[in-house]
């Protein structure tokens, strides 16, 4: 044994008391502190361990084996169960009543501050109906209707843009814009009806068959998530009548006739009228017609000879200062001549 060790040991031997079972310490004060921390860096290996530590040891092992441990001890489940937020305590018990977890927006009061703990309004749902079939010439009217299972009313913001789309689906021009606030309120549709008159609509859709309405709502309390919806109308042009007067057959004249009625509450200028077929017209027919006034119609016979039989079609298309490519066809059945000849 090292020197050092032995005279550690022999400082720490101690034994009874003649004719007692008490132990006496035989030692003395032998031993110095710096033989002591040795003798404790052998045992232990850790010289920042002391005595205080061992009783502290000792006393957590005698809680454990009598089962008065944290999971014992009220006060312990209290401060573990205990949330605590810039000094505040959420969630346990708050002046000796508990205090319940709160949702919707409601106010928490604990240790005198107050919290606010928000919920997600229920969303919007947003859909464009309909009123009436578009039809290019008169107003188009359609309702936008928006529905929500909150249980309070909503303030909305309603931006709606009605804008002319080529056949590519890209955007031609503006024709309109619109800001509306509105209130939603619970357990109730909101229809906003929207609205785009004829003399709105009529210049920027003169290159286009389709209009897109489009709509962005907010709600002030939520700037950051708006709701979207968008439909595309495609608009019915005005009715081009044509008919055919007579029979057509090959080499003989056949007669038809074309009508339009000026449907808006002004005078058509430019008028053009075109007509083409294959078996029916060699060359493309374009004949001028005289300024109309609202509600007047236009009748036009145009003759023509057809060159092949069977069933050819006729097409044919309006044009005016208001209105662009007012189209309709007709299937003429064509048959072989009939000569009759006469003998003396």
């Amino acid at each position: 044994m090292p020197r050092h060790l032995r005279s550690i040991r022999c400082a720490l031997v101690s034994r009874p008391h003649l004719g007692s079972h008490t132990p006496c310490d035989v030692g003395g004060g032998r031993g110095t502190e710096e033989e002591r921390q040795v003798f404790k860096y052998a045992i232990t290996r850790d010289y920042t361990k002391n005595d205080e530590e061992s009783k502290e040891s000792e006393e957590e092992n005698e809680h454990s084996a009598t089962g008065q441990g944290d999971d014992g001890d009220p006060t312990h489940q209290q401060d573990r169960a205990s949330l605590v937020v810039n000094g505040d305590a959420v969630g346990g018990s708050a002046n000796g009543s508990a205090v319940p977890e709160t949702t919707g927006g409601s106010d928490t009061v604990v240790n005198g501050t107050s919290s606010i703990i928000e919920t997600a309004l229920p969303q919007v749902t947003l859909k464009f109906e309909e009123v009436s079939k578009p039809v290019n010439g008169k107003d188009v009217k359609v309702n936008l209707v928006l529905q929500s299972e909150a249980l309070v009313p909503r303030k909305l913001s309603i931006n709606i843009r009605v804008t002319a789309m080529s056949y590519n689906n890209t955007p031609l021009s503006v024709i309109k814009f619109e800001l509306k606030e509105e209130t939603l309120l619970p357990g109730k549709d909101l229809s906003v009806p929207v609205e785009v008159s004829f003399s709105e609509y009529w210049q920027p859709m003169l290159d286009s068959d389709v209009m897109q309405v489009s709509t962005v709502v907010s709600d002030p309390s939520t700037p950051d998530h708006p709701y979207l919806a968008q439909s595309d109308l495609v608009l019915q042009d005005p009715p081009l009548d044509i008919k055919l007067l007579n029979q057509a057959r090959m080499g003989r004249e056949a007669i038809v006739e074309v009508s339009f009625l000026n449907p808006v509450n002004e005078t058509l200028k430019e008028c053009t009228l075109s007509l083409s077929g294959s078996g029916l017209l060699k060359e493309e027919q374009h004949i001028s017609l005289p300024d109309m006034e609202p509600s007047n119609r236009v009748r036009v016979q145009v003759g023509f000879y057809p060159y092949k039989t069977g069933v050819q079609t006729l097409v044919a298309d309006f044009d005016c200062s208001m209105f662009r490519d007012i189209k309709n066809n007709l299937s003429v059945p064509v048959k072989d001549n009939i000569y009759i000849i006469y003998r003396y």
